[in-house]
């Protein structure tokens, strides 16, 4: 995953924003606040076996819990095959690899997968891999992954290799959504999967697809629903850069790294049924005060606004805000609710990566720096009023870890993550945080 982007920016426009830019910091510092105390617990570090990380290593997405406080995830490499794995841990701490990539011959099942997972209501799996399927040449699958009625064997199924058909995408690395997980109802395991590609398409700039179930059949029909880079110079945006999330009434919305109106990424809908784009916002609007390249996961409230975070604030430098959109097609309206390094040295970090709401409405993110040891933090945006709830690597060793990717919220109001790297054994973890 890059945390940098090649967008260039000229410098006349980096100058012409500089006071509106300062403003906007000056008025972001009264907002914000030092850490307050919350409990971090690791729950699990990776690498633990000595060959291979055999339980895993660098999980790159935000983890997934159940009801019944199993926690579910993946890792990108480690496992039996250095392929990644999937991963569940349950309420006692026992950890159990549940599936290992490349188990098949040339990879079939895929390689490294980081995406978050899907669960459907009889308890299983869904999820995507970056690479692998086609006897190693394609482009990433999306899987399902099912347990016995006991749960003690899982088996995986290839619901479909990317790269093999035409303009189906490649590289699915943000994972799958449905109609309705904007609620958090679980997935009813028939009706259609959704999701981007980050390459492919009809125009080789990425992609949202969607995954039919067919009865009888183990593998799903794909179908391309858009392909972005359909508009002259990419004004509906170009390379998706975050999980998709779908709403009750079909309506799809990510962002995009690159492409829109100045070439910073676009916020924007897909509807489910017509594959019809609409931009909601184009970013580095107004000499960038609305932000710069959009990235990661958006959360929406019950009453339709959307959420969500971008690398770049108003200066232009890698700092990022988190921002609040209400939809409404091309009249959507963007406001910027918080710009990070408001602090001194960043101490309320920087570079955020998405963002879950409460049932409050309070918000909360990780972001890959900055922070009190300038290895990101946990962060909590109540109201305008911003609380580091956590830094990593608060110890000499870093056995917090560090880079750590989206949070989940458990049924108990903890903040559940990953991080990448580092804890006990260098190959990072699974927190909970009890704000």
């Amino acid at each position: 995953m890059s945390f940098k982007s090649n967008c260039g920016r000229s410098l006349t426009r980096a100058v012409s924003a500089a006071i509106t830019a300062v403003v906007a910091v000056l008025m972001a510092v009264s907002s914000a606040t030092t850490a307050k105390s919350s409990t971090f617990t690791s729950l699990h570090d990776f690498c633990t076996k000595a060959s291979r990380c055999k339980d895993g290593s660098s999980p790159r997405g935000p983890v997934l819990t159940d009801s019944n406080g199993n926690i579910y995830g993946t890792t990108s490499g480690g496992g039996k095959h250095n392929a990644g794995t999937v991963f569940m841990m349950s309420p006692d701490g026992t950890f159990k690899v549940l599936h290992d990539f490349c188990s098949k011959q040339a990879c079939a099942d895929g390689d490294a997968p980081l995406s978050p997972l899907v669960l459907d209501v009889n308890g299983n799996l869904y999820g995507t891999t970056l690479q692998g399927g086609n006897g190693g040449s394609g482009g990433g699958v999306a899987f399902e992954l099912s347990p016995s009625p006991d749960r003690t064997v899982w088996t995986l199924i290839t619901l479909h290799t990317f790269g093999t058909v035409g303009g189906d995408g490649a590289s699915p690395r943000d994972g799958l959504t449905y109609q309705g997980a904007s609620t958090g109802a679980l997935y009813d395991g028939t009706s259609p999967l959704y999701g981007s590609a980050i390459w492919g398409g009809a125009n080789g700039y990425g992609a949202v697809f969607q995954l039919t179930y067919v009865a009888g059949h183990k593998t799903r029909d794909v179908k391309t629903i858009y392909s972005f880079c359909s508009l002259s110079n990419c004004t509906d945006g170009q390379q998706p850069n975050g999980a998709l999330i779908g709403t009750p009434d079909g309506k799809l919305y990510g962002v995009t790294a690159l492409g829109g109106a100045a070439g910073a990424g676009v916020l924007f809908e897909v509807a489910s049924d017509t594959g019809a784009e609409t931009v909601l916002h184009s970013f580095c609007q107004g000499d960038c005060a609305d932000g710069d390249i959009a990235v990661g996961s958006l959360a929406v409230d019950p009453t339709g606004n959307i959420f969500g975070t971008t690398e770049r604030d108003a200066l232009g430098q890698e700092r990022g805000t988190i921002y609040k959109l209400i939809p409404n097609g091309t009249r959507s309206k963007l406001s910027v609710l918080y710009t990070f390094c408001s602090l001194d040295s960043c101490g309320d970090g920087f570079y955020p990566y998405g963002v879950v709401r409460d049932t409050g409405g309070n918000l909360y993110v990780t972001t890959v720096g900055g922070g009190a040891h300038n290895r990101g933090d946990i962060f909590e945006l109540s109201g305008k009023n911003g609380t580091v709830l956590y830094s990593f690597c608060a110890d000499q060793l870093c056995q917090s870890g560090d880079r750590s990717v989206g949070l989940t919220i458990d049924g108990n109001g903890n903040l559940l993550g990953a991080t990448s790297e580092y804890g006990k054994h260098g190959g990072g973890n699974v927190f909970r945080l009890t704000p």
